[in-house]
Parts: C-alpha cells; sequence; structure tokens
C-alpha cells in the first residue's frame, strides 16, 4: 500500500469515528495530577452535550500502519458533518448525516457513498471495535455507560477511564468556562501488535451551540 493511500485510509476512519454518535503526550502546563478512581454517578456525571462543535489536529496508529490529520466535526439538531483534511488543509472528505438518518460520504476522488451509519460506511477501510455512543461521548471525555468507574481530578474532571477494551486518558483540557477537553489518547492493546491501535487528539477549538 502507498503512502498516499495509508494516509487517506487513516482520515477517513479516525476522522469518521467522530461522526459515529477520534506517542504518550505529556500533559500540559497546569493539568492536574491523577486523582482517585470513582464510580460514577447521576450527580457527578459530566452533561453530555447535544449540539456541538470540535475541530484541532490527530494522529492514528494500528500495528504498523499510521497517519495524521486536520479535522472539523459540528452536530447539532438539523445535521452532523465531518470535514477532514491532511496535515497542510487540502480537504480529503466531507461525511454528513443527512435527514433521515442516513450517512452519506463524499470523498477527495469524488465517489459518494451512502449508509445507515458510518461504521457501515467505512468498514471497507477498518474495523474498530467501539460503538458509536461510545465514539460520541469518548469525543466529550466522558464514557458511554454511566456504570463505568472513572479516575478524576481534585475538580471532578474526568482524566481517565476504561471501556470495552480501551482506555481513555485526559491530559489536558481548555483553561476557561466548562473546561472541554483539549488534549487525550485512545489506546485498544488487542492480542498482538498487528492490531493494537492508539489515536491521539489535539483539540483546538471544542465550543457549544
Amino acid at each position: 500500500m502507498s503512502d498516499a493511500r495509508l494516509r487517506i485510509n487513516w482520515f477517513v476512519v479516525f476522522g469518521a469515528i467522530l461522526g459515529l454518535n477520534g506517542c504518550a503526550t505529556p500533559p500540559m502546563p497546569g493539568a492536574t495530577s491523577r486523582g482517585e478512581a470513582s464510580a460514577i454517578t447521576a450527580a457527578s456525571v459530566p452533561i453530555r452535550l447535544s449540539e456541538f462543535s470540535v475541530a484541532g489536529r490527530f494522529s492514528a496508529r494500528r500495528g504498523d500502519q499510521s497517519g495524521t490529520g486536520q479535522f472539523r466535526y459540528s452536530v447539532d439538531a438539523r445535521a452532523t458533518t465531518l470535514d477532514l483534511f491532511t496535515p497542510t488543509g487540502a480537504q480529503l472528505a466531507r461525511i454528513e448525516r443527512v435527514a433521515g438518518g442516513r450517512v452519506v460520504g463524499v470523498f477527495g476522488d469524488g465517489s459518494r457513498r451512502e449508509a445507515e451509519n458510518f461504521a457501515e460506511l467505512l468498514r471497507g477501510f477498518i474495523d474498530i471495535p467501539i460503538t458509536d455512543a461510545q465514539f460520541f461521548t469518548w469525543l466529550q471525555g466522558i464514557p458511554a455507560d454511566g456504570r463505568t468507574p472513572t479516575v478524576v481530578d481534585s475538580n471532578s474532571n474526568v482524566e481517565s477511564f476504561s471501556e470495552s477494551g480501551w482506555s481513555i486518558v485526559i491530559s489536558a483540557r481548555f483553561d476557561e468556562g466548562a473546561r472541554f477537553v483539549r488534549r487525550m489518547r485512545w489506546a485498544f492493546d488487542a492480542a498482538g501488535q498487528a492490531e493494537a491501535t492508539e489515536i491521539r487528539w489535539v483539540f483546538d477549538e471544542f465550543s457549544t451551540r
């Protein structure tokens, strides 16, 4: 597989992760130390956003394959849209959930495909063992299952948790307001190195509607 082809595959796959409702990065200055593990309760679970916009960069690795890129993801009551770009800003794809719940992908080569969900649309590229709900909530830095134990800091911000074989570690948050996630790492350690997966996110923007 050529480098160009590999890069496009990883952009499509890991960018599309965001639409499914995604090197150990050192903590950013001011990041809190790890707290004690705590079961999530109704009072402590952060509010799950239904409308938000996030943009930034990611790097992904599975076995000996890897790729990097930029993305912008936006979800509101009308549509869910994901734009994927190369590291230099050239657009690779737009993936959108349209009326009726169908998912439409328009790719850099001009091709267009439709599916019932993002996982189905992209199964031809790579099959990753995470549900739509997990991707959607992990992007916000919280577990999909409210019973999943978490590690929190002194301000009750989630620092890490494990779900379905994945380890989610949040290393930095924006300083102001709701302290949305700024840096995070998702790691899946499968039976062999060929299947081990790691995704690192750096969010430049994170806003609510």
